[in-house]
């Protein structure tokens, strides 16, 4: 009879949770036809559409050029060098992508980017890498003593019918801002006026859009609210969907205000470059650039395995779903790295791309293990140290494709 009893109060629980399904967060999402015309208030230069042309975007490649003086000149006769460095997705591999910077400090070699782009755990990488070794401590200490408990806190299953996901993002929110204080902003700011630009991509679920946020812009705004939309696109870009909430950022469109669902970036790419968004012949006229005079390399850290490997899975559905996943986001991130290779190549653009290794085995007991993530900082610290052996291309294009790409 109690057992009886128990089931009962059960489905009653389950059917009351069923039909408060639709009760709830509530918003103002933006209407569809005004999708692509929503902008954030006080900050129209702030972001791009990716698959859409984009003069604002076009407008701050050509300043970038224009404000950078003499810093990026390296012969007599205006040869530039230029460097650009892309930060993938990869969770608590991020802790790959840290090391390797700090490593790549203490050999000394590590360059000043033009540009530097992000995406999820690469987003809370990249305004480190932006400002350089000067902060390197604290990008180590980001990487190196965080824990799950500092990421996310469960909810109770009984709100996931109702819920926007099972975890909260507080902790996270809270390490956001913690690393990315004021005067950091204000460092961003300074770059951004002399030409070097920080780029976080989100995915707009509501518009099913790629969203590329020009953080230096949003720093060097002056608006009120620049330091708390700042937060909120790192923290968008790092929102596994699902796992973690969306994050709701307040636009305007024709004259009304309304929100915007943003999640992780990773949704659309792992990894990404601005070139997608650019007419370089347009900019090229406007600054006169001479493209034969130019140097150009691009760093990629892949903050995760090329391959991940065959293993021998049990017939279970997490472990099938997580396998899932995890080879759809590898296959994502190689076709990324192909996009990126088959623009840049033609052009005389030097390819980099580093990975954690093939052999390395995590020993990770929980989703953000700072024992683990340690582990592999200092793997990839000893790497860069030592004078890291960038791939060239990725893997997968061979010999004749190359030679044919470079000609």
């Amino acid at each position: 009879m109690i057992q009886h009893n128990s089931q009962r109060l059960q489905s009653i629980l389950w059917v009351l949770l069923l039909c408060t399904a639709g009760c709830g967060i509530t918003r103002n999402p933006v209407p569809v036809e005004l999708a692509d015309k929503a902008q954030i208030p006080g900050i129209p230069k702030a972001r791009a559409l990716a698959g859409l042309p984009s003069p604002a975007f076009q407008q701050t490649f050509i300043e970038s050029i224009q404000q950078e003086g003499d810093a990026f000149k390296t012969g007599p006769n205006g040869e530039r060098s230029y460097d650009f460095l892309a930060l993938s997705g990869g969770g608590d591999n991020g802790a790959y992508g840290a090391g390797l910077l700090c490593g790549w400090s203490k050999a000394g070699t590590r360059p000043k980017f033009k540009f530097v782009t992000g995406i999820s755990t690469g987003a809370l990488v990249s305004t480190f890498a932006f400002l350089g070794e000067e902060y390197d401590d604290q990008l180590k200490k980001a990487f190196t003593t965080t824990s799950t408990a500092d990421i996310m806190q469960g909810r109770s299953i009984l709100v996931w019918p109702y819920s926007d996901a099972i975890s909260d993002s507080a902790p996270l929110a809270r390490m956001i801002a913690r690393y990315h204080p004021q005067e950091m902003l204000e460092a961003v700011a300074r770059e951004h006026k002399k030409g070097r630009r920080l780029f976080i991509g989100t995915t707009n679920l509501d518009a099913d859009r790629f969203v590329i946020w020009d953080m230096g812009a949003i720093a060097a705004s002056g608006h009120p609210d620049s330091m708390k939309l700042y937060h909120s696109i790192i923290r968008a870009s790092a929102a596994i969907p699902i796992v973690f909430p969306p994050v709701y950022i307040p636009v305007e469109a024709d004259g009304k205000r309304y929100d915007e669902m943003h999640v992780d970036g990773g949704v659309k790419a792992q990894v990404f470059l601005g070139g997608i968004l650019l007419d370089i012949a347009e900019v090229v006229q406007a600054t006169g650039l001479d493209m034969a005079r130019m140097k150009r390399r691009v760093f990629i850290i892949r903050n995760g395995k090329m391959r991940l490997g065959a293993s021998r899975l049990k017939p279970k559905i997490g472990v099938i779903a997580g396998k899932t996943v995890s080879s759809m986001i590898n296959f994502n991130a190689v076709g990324d790295l192909y996009r990126i290779y088959l623009v840049a190549a033609p052009r005389g653009t030097e390819f980099n791309l580093a990975f954690i290794p093939d052999d390395y085995e995590g020993k990770a007991k929980e989703a953000f293990d700072p024992v683990e993530m340690t582990r592999l900082f200092n793997t990839a610290y000893e790497q860069a140290k030592a004078g890291y052996s960038w791939q060239k291309r990725p893997p997968g294009i061979s010999d004749e494709i190359c030679e044919r790409l470079t000609k």
